[in-house]
């Protein structure tokens, strides 16, 4: 999970919206993009989901210390916010 994968999420949010708001007019191109743009939002939602599961597994595994792995990130964020610069 990195920036340009939330990028695109939220791009494809906004076109599921655009196609929802005129799913039902009488549009071609409407009527036949829907089951493509259903077939990426499953697998976003599973790549999501995914990348969540391996974060919580991380933290099941014995003598994790949750501090320790917030403060690294934290670092880490910070770093790359200055790199951006």
């Amino acid at each position: 999970m990195n920036e340009q994968y939330l990028q695109y999420l939220s791009m494809l949010s906004r076109k599921m919206a655009f196609v929802k708001e005129r799913q039902g007019q009488t549009i071609p191109a409407i009527n036949s993009i829907v089951p493509e743009l259903d077939r990426l939002r499953f697998k976003a939602v599973e790549k999501v989901r995914d990348f969540l599961l391996d974060k919580v597994r991380g933290l099941k595994k014995p003598k994790t210390n949750p501090t320790v792995l917030q403060t690294v990130r934290t670092i880490q964020k910070k770093g790359e916010k200055k790199k951006k610069k």
